[in-house]
């Protein structure tokens, strides 16, 4: 595993080009029925390339494809992707669940 602290100086040959190289890394996920492509739009369009070229960004879509409508159709292309699909026999379970242990709220996070 990694460390994140980031050396002062570097102490060899080739940790000096891998010194000089590295930038930091981050996982960009996107939002409710969009995509990364559409994710990487917005970002790269409104940041600084001051900023996004000393930042490793790596956008990824998600792994279902929208099941319905996006608020994005007509201003970005599809396709669009979903974190989560719904399925009524989940919910229904859950919904058994609660009402026979008497539960009334609960929350999600």
């Amino acid at each position: 595993m990694g460390s994140l602290t980031v050396p002062t100086e570097p102490t060899n040959a080739i940790g000096a080009s891998e010194y000089c190289r590295r930038r930091p890394r981050f996982l960009c996920l996107h939002g409710f029925r969009i995509s990364a492509e559409i994710m990487r739009k917005q970002v790269l369009g409104k940041w600084l390339d001051l900023v996004t070229a000393r930042l490793d960004l790596f956008f990824a879509d998600a792994p279902f494809p929208t099941e319905g409508k996006s608020e994005v159709e007509g201003i970005f292309d599809p396709p669009y992707y979903e974190w989560f699909q719904f399925s009524k026999s989940f919910v229904f379970c859950w919904e058994s669940f609660l009402l026979q242990s008497g539960i009334t709220l609960c929350v999600i996070l």
